[in-house]
């Protein structure tokens, strides 16, 4: 009788050891599992702030499927996914409620993963959608911006007139003179030409000095042979004719005297042709030999 109690005694033991360490094992295993779900849940809390702060940029007019289909991905995950909070490891717990704890955290964090990877998916679609919104918004103010820009370019251009202020060129020894405003630049004077620059408007200004014995006459004629010459003047002693070359309007203002001819040349762009007309009315009557009144 006393050998059957110590075995069974030593069997109880046993069982109460076996027992223990599974207890033990599936506690550990409890908390694991814990642990991981808790882990992924919280990884995944990035992307739910992400997806928060897209849906309140008010851009769902923008890319409505998009947005709507990402509202109703968050919603799902939302329902379908449990908070850690939910679930508990407890040391007095049996051991089968242990086990049923942990196989639950790992069918959760299965459905965690799924409803993360279609929540990507939508925040993905919206994103891009929202992006390409941006870009094209930004495309199109740039747009507007660099039109409006072009329009005040071309308003000032419409509006600017040649400085009234000037400083008079003098060719002492060809005898004559001309005022150029103080907006255009002094070329050098070569082989008894001389020009002048105004790069804002793109205008060129030539004036020189020949001798020959054409007359006033002479030259329109010359000039109305070789230009398809819009408008001229003739008088006892100037020539004034005007064409178009091309792009370029030009304007020639020729003056004779004692076999002497002095020419003085306008050329700018015909989108220039407000400054340019302003500055031919400006300059060209100042162009005279001396002597001249």
């Amino acid at each position: 009788m006393a050998a059957l109690v110590i075995v069974g005694a030593i069997v109880w033991a046993v069982v109460q050891t076996t027992q223990a360490r599974k207890h033990t094992e599936q506690m550990t295993a409890c908390t694991t599992a814990l642990q991981t779900y808790t882990q992924t849940y919280n990884d995944n809390e990035s992307l739910v702030s992400k997806v928060n702060d897209l849906l309140n940029t008010k851009s769902a007019d923008s890319a409505p499927q998009a947005f709507a289909a990402l509202q109703s991905s968050l919603d799902s995950y939302n329902d379908s996914v449990a908070v850690p909070t939910s679930f508990q490891c407890l040391a007095d717990e049996t051991t089968a409620q242990l086990s049923q704890t942990a196989c639950t955290l790992d069918n959760e964090r299965t459905v965690l993963n799924n409803a993360h990877e279609q929540l990507q998916s939508a925040y993905t679609t919206a994103k891009s959608a929202y992006d390409d919104t941006k870009k094209q918004a930004r495309a199109e103010r740039q747009e507007a911006e660099e039109q409006a820009r072009h329009k005040e370019q071309e308003e000032a251009a419409r509006n600017a007139k040649p400085s009234s202020t000037t400083t008079t060129y003098r060719n002492t020894s060809d005898g004559y003179s001309i005022a150029i405003p103080d907006d255009c630049s002094w070329g050098v004077e070569d082989a008894g030409l001389m020009s002048f620059t105004n790069s804002d408007h793109d205008v060129l200004i030539t004036v020189s000095a020949r001798t020959t014995p054409q007359s006033p006459k002479d030259i329109l004629h010359t000039l109305q042979a070789t230009h398809a010459v819009t408008y001229s003047y003739l008088g006892d002693d100037i020539a004034v004719a005007s064409w178009n070359d091309g792009n370029d309007c030009v304007y020639e203002r020729t003056l004779v005297h004692k076999g002497t001819v002095y020419t003085c040349i306008f050329r700018y762009p015909q989108d220039e042709s407000e400054y340019g007309s302003a500055l031919v009315d400006q300059v060209a009557p100042t162009f005279n030999y001396d002597g001249r009144k």
